[in-house]
């Protein structure tokens, strides 16, 4: 086969598959998920069966309150909800959440309801393993 066939050779076959495909790109952003709690300590606190949620300026605390992560341009990056509250104690009640698909950024904040935000640099959320523990109340 001669040079000048194969050139031809490889043009018609190249003519045949069609319009080369677009790369598509491989999803390889960072993601993590930040495991977390609130641990809410108020003498007015409803307990009922090991269940416990907020009562009178902390009744927004209870299963369900929205768990919001931002980055440092104030972007919210993900969500998250409060997990039912455990009591710890007369006057503690404990709640679980995790917030998942969280892509890296420089620093992430961290709220609960509207009760502000705490702030984290990213090497803080590696050095603690993406967990953290959040207190509110007296």
């Amino acid at each position: 086969m001669s040079r000048r066939w194969s050139i031809a050779l490889v043009g018609l076959l190249v003519a045949a598959c069609g319009p080369a495909a677009t790369p598509v790109p491989s999803p390889t952003a960072e993601v993590y998920a930040l495991v977390g709690t609130l641990t809410l300590t108020d003498t007015g606190l409803f307990s009922s069966a090991g269940t416990c949620h907020g009562t009178g300026g902390y009744v927004d605390i209870q299963a369900g309150a929205d768990v919001v992560v931002r980055d440092q341009a104030n972007t919210i990056l993900a969500t998250g909800k409060l997990g039912n509250g455990k009591a710890v104690g007369q006057t503690v009640c404990r709640f679980a959440f995790t917030v998942t698909g969280i892509p890296r950024a420089t620093f992430y904040s961290v709220e609960v309801s509207h009760r502000g935000q705490l702030t984290y640099s990213f090497d803080d959320m590696v050095n603690k393993a993406w967990q953290v523990a959040v207190t509110l109340g007296s």
